[in-house]
C-alpha cells in the first residue's frame, strides 16, 4: 500500500461575487497541464434550483509522477451556491458564493512494490527515513512550491474578477 503525505488539507478559498465560472475552470486546467499534471475530473454536478438559481459541485484530481516511486498529487473541489447567470463585459458569469479547496499530497510506493512480504515494507520504512531523506524533503518543497503558487495565482485570479466590475 502506498505511503501518502499530506502537505495541504483543506485550503479554502471563497468569494461571494460575480465570478467567470467557465474562466475559472480554464484557468485551473491550464496551470495543471502547464505543470505537467495529468488532469481527471471525477465530479461534475449541476443542480437547478427555482427562478434560476443553481449550485455547482466539480471535483479535479491531478497527479504527475516524479520517478517510479513517487507522484504528486493536487486534489481541488469547486463549489458555487446560489449562482444566478448575469453578464458581465459581454460573458457569461455568475452572481454567488464560489469556494476552492485544495488538498496537496505526496504518494511514496505508489506501485505498491514494497508492500509484500513484511519485511519489505521494514526495508521501504528504512529506506524513506535514513538513505533518501534529502530526496524526499526536495520532493516535499517542490510540491509545496508548486501548490502555493496555483493557490496564490487563483487567489488572484479571483481578485481581478473582483476588480472587473
Amino acid at each position: 500500500m502506498a505511503e501518502i503525505d499530506y502537505l495541504l488539507k483543506g485550503v479554502k478559498i471563497s468569494v461571494d461575487d460575480v465570478v467567470n465560472i467557465k474562466a475559472l475552470y480554464n484557468f485551473l486546467r491550464r496551470w495543471i497541464n502547464k505543470m505537467g499534471y495529468d488532469f481527471y475530473e471525477k465530479e461534475h454536478i449541476e443542480d437547478m434550483k427555482p427562478e434560476d438559481i443553481r449550485n455547482l459541485n466539480v471535483k479535479m484530481e491531478s497527479e504527475k509522477k516524479v520517478d517510479d516511486y513517487t507522484k504528486f498529487h493536487i486534489e481541488l473541489r469547486m463549489k458555487g451556491n446560489g449562482l444566478k447567470a448575469v453578464m458581465r463585459d459581454k460573458e457569461l458569469c455568475a452572481s454567488g458564493t464560489v469556494s476552492i479547496s485544495f488538498d496537496v499530497f505526496l504518494e511514496n510506493d505508489y506501485e505498491g512494490k514494497w508492500d509484500k512480504p513484511f519485511y519489505r515494507k521494514f526495508f521501504r520504512t528504512v529506506y524513506d527515513k535514513y538513505v533518501v531523506t534529502e530526496r524526499y524533503e526536495k520532493n516535499v518543497s517542490e510540491l509545496k512550491d508548486e501548490a502555493n503558487d496555483l493557490i496564490n495565482k487563483t487567489k488572484a485570479f479571483l481578485k481581478l474578477e473582483d476588480f472587473k466590475k
